[in-house]
């Protein structure tokens, strides 16, 4: 049975998940595929020694794993990405104060992640041709939800997702074909206060 990774569901194992190195590393991983410790020091622009220590505290939470191929050369220390993603259910710490810090922080870093690639497919779309521009989206909409019905909205959201994964064989990351590109799909689903409420809290200042 395939190896998967699981969501964190106390704060030692939310600390390592949720911590923006080792999210950046995970990211990189699923990204590039089966990597070197020099490799990803290089990508992530970070010492060897300090990946190195970062990836023993994934691999003791199931989220990274040494690759049992290690190629020609059997001195390269080789890495890869357990498949599963960077799981925890933030209202797992809604009842413990460092738990939601952490958790805040961690959501933080993977939606300044997100943006940043958002971003630059705005900038970058026209190179990707007529048929990638055509087929992209962005779409955004407030629907009235309880929520339990949120809750079964994103079970079938979900779904989609690991079924398209599936047909497509993204058991396989950082290797697409020559027709296929890895896609981003980012998928956001939560409630949002009046639009009084939101101006109001953006343009709060300290008048003392």
């Amino acid at each position: 049975m395939e190896q998967r990774t699981r969501p964190a569901t106390t704060i030692e194992a939310l600390r390592v998940i949720a911590h923006p190195v080792r999210i950046n590393l995970y990211e990189l991983l699923v990204e590039h595929g089966r990597s070197t410790v020099s490799e990803l020091a290089a990508r992530a622009g970070l010492a060897v020694g300090s990946v190195s220590y970062h990836l023993q505290q994934m691999q003791k939470a199931g989220l990274a794993k040494d690759s049992a191929d290690r190629g020609a050369d059997k001195r390269q220390h080789w890495w890869e990405a357990v498949p599963g993603g960077l799981r925890w259910s933030p209202a797992d710490f809604l009842k413990s104060p460092s738990g939601r810090e952490i958790s805040s922080l961690g959501q933080q870093a993977l939606a300044e992640r997100r943006l940043r690639r958002l971003a630059h497919w705005q900038q970058t779309w026209p190179e990707w041709g007529e048929e990638w521009a055509d087929a992209a989206l962005g779409t955004d909409v407030a629907i009235p939800l309880t929520p339990q019905e949120l809750a079964q909205m994103g079970a079938e959201l979900q779904e989609v997702v690991r079924r398209w994964a599936a047909r497509t064989g993204t058991g396989s990351p950082g290797s697409p074909s020559a027709d296929r590109r890895n896609v981003f799909v980012h998928i956001d689903a939560f409630p949002v206060a009046p639009d009084a409420e939101i101006r109001d809290a953006s343009t709060d200042t300290d008048q003392s």
